[in-house]
């Protein structure tokens, strides 16, 4: 169990890192996820703002929770709250692809933000999965050892820089636009 936990918050943690990163404040990236929140018309326009402000806050309080510690109602927390703003996240892009609205994914921050798509959805119910597993694993309580820091926290590692990267990895598998004919 040592090692799903470690791949737990490894993964995890560093999509939540990358993701509240990706939205601080300063050139105008947290400006521009409040803008992409009010764009999905999913909350009222007063709302954006401060739900932005939770968004980032809460994210960051992952990425703290998960840290190795010696505390694990700590981590139980980290997992838990992963899970509700991941299953958050999810039914807010459902309703955003069910209304037809166009809006963008700022999921990490950036200015080039890819359009919502189902491949969303389905990554935020798989990081809900590997959050689940890492909340059981962290209240069986097993021993975390370096070996399990070293076989379950490389490849977690490797999964989260492409969990943040899935635009670009949807792109690349995509097939390739048809090429206009040229007629003489």
């Amino acid at each position: 169990m040592a090692y799903v936990e470690v791949f737990g918050r490894c993964l995890i943690g560093v999509v939540f890192l990358f993701s509240a990163w990706g939205k601080r404040p300063g050139a105008g990236r947290f400006r521009q996820f409040s803008d992409s929140l009010a764009a999905m018309r999913v909350l009222p326009t007063r709302f954006v703002r401060p739900v932005a402000t939770v968004v980032v806050g809460a994210e960051t309080a992952v990425v703290l929770l998960l840290l190795p510690q010696p505390l694990r109602p700590l981590a139980v927390a980290g997992f838990a709250l992963a899970i509700v703003l991941l299953l958050g996240f999810a039914v807010s892009i459902g309703l955003v692809l069910r209304r037809g609205v166009q809006a963008s994914c700022r999921c990490f921050g950036g200015s080039g933000a890819a359009p919502f798509r189902r491949h969303h959805i389905v990554r935020n119910l798989v990081l809900v999965t590997a959050a689940g597993a890492g909340l059981v694993a962290a209240l069986a309580e097993p021993a975390i050892t370096w070996e399990a820091v070293a076989l379950g926290g490389g490849p977690a590692v490797v999964l989260a820089l492409l969990t943040t990267r899935l635009d670009d990895v949807v792109e690349l598998f995509a097939p390739a636009p048809p090429v206009p004919v040229r007629r003489r």
